[in-house]
């Protein structure tokens, strides 16, 4: 657990947790891995499956806010990020509204020899409230005392 600064007011007994780091190779340049994954953010008409998932709301050089839809089980949970392209080799995402309270993730890409390019995915994820669930998993009152001693 670590505090987050910048995040637009940490909440009540907000938890951050590392998403990755996750690595994968591809076999292909990184100026067209790059290119991949930018479509539906620099494309004014996104292909096929891509438009029902993802929608540039606004666009002011390379960054845009996009509303993403995501089946999640038979839900379809809606975030609204801002994206900025670094090119070519980041790609960063920070949430402006969702299912969560604060979430910032990061697409990383190395040019490896022979034409290939290394993914690497890491980001952090937020949530409030862990204070009230720990104590309803745990029936421990410490845990109360502990988020009150906590700097804020």
């Amino acid at each position: 657990m670590k505090a987050v600064a910048g995040d637009g007011g940490a909440g009540l007994g907000r938890r951050v947790r590392p998403l990755g780091p996750q690595v994968v190779r591809i076999e292909a340049p990184r100026d067209l891995v790059f290119a991949q994954i930018a479509v539906p953010y620099r494309s004014g008409n996104p292909p096929g499956e891509l438009k029902e998932k993802v929608r540039v709301l606004e666009r002011n050089g390379d960054t845009v806010v996009a509303a993403h839809r995501t089946k999640v089980g038979r839900l379809t949970v809606v975030t609204v990020e801002t994206v900025t392209l670094d090119p070519p080799g980041e790609i960063r995402f920070a949430l402006i509204r969702g299912p969560v309270p604060f979430v910032r993730e990061r697409f990383l890409l190395r040019a490896i020899t022979g034409g290939t390019t290394e993914l690497e995915y890491t980001g952090e994820l937020g949530t409030d409230l862990w204070v009230g669930y720990s104590f309803l998993r745990t029936g421990r009152p410490e845990v109360f005392r502990m988020a009150a001693a906590m700097p804020r």
